[in-house]
């Protein structure tokens, strides 16, 4: 029997097929997903979910992570319907092209209106007449000074000259002498254009997508963020674009409209609904009592309308929880439809080989910049103590982390959202409460029930909504060389009133969960010792969710 993603949509569609369950351990329940057969059979489970913790090395630098199987350990893999292995397969031979080749090139070429584009692909077989076409060997009305770049030059350049980066490694000199322990120090992620890190692998992937012809985009989005730098590389690249984002009613007005009208205006209100929801809405809509709020797009409500002013078109997601969650299932569902047209940028180094991989890749620019910057400010061969970074599916902290795995000295520590406390049920603490089983797609600790079934999520961080979490953490976790803990919304609210009020930073409150560890964490180490935060993403997008949590003075309300 296949696993459902999720209990609460009944057509939601089947991510995980058959593949061999893994032995059980302690921390393993026997998830619905974990008992189905393999329809993949390269990507079998062949370890125990958990290995014994150890405080050595756990690899070797040459250990490759993942493997060619595209597991971390027992975990990762591809857990996907069978329409999808040939499009994982492709995307895993292209992005190994573009790692390998440096001879390939990205050809652009816009007509007049700036409209329509025209690439060619040039690679070392090609003729100088083919790499530089005459004008005469040009289509009509086409200019005659085409931009040419290596795939990773291109990406390399984009990021300097376009994101802005590198993103300053910045001392927090109040925060460090509130504490006065550890020194603290900011990646400023939040600095970068569209103010988040998710702009790094939105781009990568948008490169690998011209390189395969693909023509149209879509992707998920929690936060907001990840569809916002979604929507500006398509709208840079000229790509139409759909963001998934989920959706719930709120208000008594909107019920009852919404509970009545599928009884008896079903067909109107859906016409009605639909109109309100695509890209071509009016603005006035917005002040009208019946606009469509949404647990992610009413608290997110200025990215959902940055990323339809950069002309993405943001699809509500209604089953479920109306979270990231069901907003990767539904994008998934996309994908599985029009896979041959269709390239999916996830956002997170989560799901499917090769995408864990291929994202903690394009987000190593983080930590390749922190050691650099490093050695720059504070002296050759000088570390950070501890890297600290929030953590939802863990895409900011994977980019942090990766390029210090192999420094064992360095502790590595992520920080997930406890919500309401994670001996409540609401929460999204998936490494400190959760167990190995299968979700969209890989292999990895998850939250979920006895019976296997998905547990609903909770924070008040849009961005760490989800009950899932990086293959590559999992590895990092029972491998013994990352830590993991859980901050409360209410500590997170905290941290984002203190670090505002401290050094002028208002910090998204995804990024305020790491910074609200530093209460248990900076005071007990040493003076001079350091700690770097990644600093993934300002707060602009929170202020109205944070606002309903705190008095005019910027207190915290009881």
């Amino acid at each position: 029997m296949a696993a459902r993603l999720a209990t609460s949509s009944p057509s939601l569609v089947v991510l995980a097929t058959a593949q061999p369950s893994p032995p059980r351990t302690a921390k393993s329940k026997p998830s619905n997903a974990m008992r189905a057969n393999a329809s993949n059979s390269s990507a079998t489970v062949s370890a125990a979910a958990a290995a014994p913790r150890t405080t050595s090395k756990p690899h070797s630098p040459s250990t490759p992570r993942p493997d060619a199987a595209g597991r971390f350990g027992a975990f990762g893999g591809k857990y996907v319907p069978e329409t999808l292995i040939a499009a994982l397969t492709e995307l895993e031979q292209e992005y190994a092209k573009a790692q390998a080749d440096p001879a390939f090139k990205v050809r652009k070429i816009v007509d007049g209106d700036g409209k329509k584009e025209r690439r060619r692909r040039c690679t070392r077989g090609t003729t100088n007449k083919e790499k530089n076409p005459t004008p005469s060997s040009l289509p009509p009305s086409t200019p005659t000074h085409p931009s040419i770049h290596p795939l990773k030059a291109q990406f390399e350049s984009i990021l300097k000259n376009y994101v802005g980066r590198p993103s300053p490694l910045y001392h927090a000199e109040r925060l460090t002498e509130h504490y006065g322990g550890a020194e603290v120090w900011l990646k400023r992620e939040d600095l970068n254009h569209t103010g988040a890190h998710k702009i790094n692998n939105s781009l990568g992937q948008v490169l690998l997508c011209l390189r395969m012809s693909k023509k149209r985009i879509i992707a998920e989005t929690g936060a907001g963020q990840h569809g916002v730098a979604t929507a500006t590389v398509c709208a840079k690249f000229g790509l139409p674009c759909i963001i998934y984002m989920g959706e719930f009613f709120i208000g008594r007005r909107e019920f009852f409209f919404r509970f009545f009208g599928f009884f008896f205006f079903r067909n109107k209100l859906s016409l009605f609904l639909h109109s309100l929801s695509t890209s071509s809405f009016s603005l006035s809509n917005l002040s009208l009592s019946l606009f469509p709020g949404a647990k992610d797009m009413e608290r997110q409500a200025l990215n959902v309308f940055r990323m339809r002013l950069l002309g993405a078109e943001v699809r509500p997601v209604h089953s479920g929880t109306a979270t990231l969650k069901d907003a990767t299932s539904e994008a998934i569902r996309d994908w599985v439809t029009n896979v041959e047209t269709t390239h999916y940028i996830l956002g997170s180094a989560a799901g499917p080989h090769p995408y864990p991989m291929m994202v903690r890749d394009f987000q190593s620019v983080i930590g390749k910049e922190t050691r650099a910057q490093c050695y720059s400010q504070w002296g050759q061969g000088q570390l950070p103590d501890v890297l600290l970074a929030c953590v939802g599916g863990g895409s900011n902290a994977m980019g942090l982390f990766h390029e210090f795995v192999d420094d064992s000295q360095i502790r590595l520590i992520g920080v997930e959202a406890g919500g309401e406390g994670v001996d409540s049920t609401k929460h999204a603490a998936t490494l400190t409460r959760g167990s190995p089983g299968v979700l969209h797609g890989s292999f990895s600790y998850l939250l979920q029930d006895e019976e296997g079934q998905v547990i609903d999520p909770h924070s008040i961080s849009a961005g760490l909504d989800y009950p899932g979490i990086g293959p590559e953490h999992s590895y990092l976790k029972d491998a013994g060389r990352a830590e993991y803990a859980a901050v409360t919304d209410q500590e997170a609210l905290d941290a984002f009133v203190r670090v505002s009020r401290l050094e002028g930073i208002i910090p998204a409150l995804e990024t305020s969960h790491a910074l609200a560890y530093l209460e248990k964490l900076a005071p007990s180490m040493p003076k001079g010792s350091r700690i770097v935060i990644n600093c993934s993403g300002r707060g602009d997008k929170d202020v109205n969710t944070a606002a309903k949590f705190l008095n005019i003075s910027g207190g915290i309300e009881e």
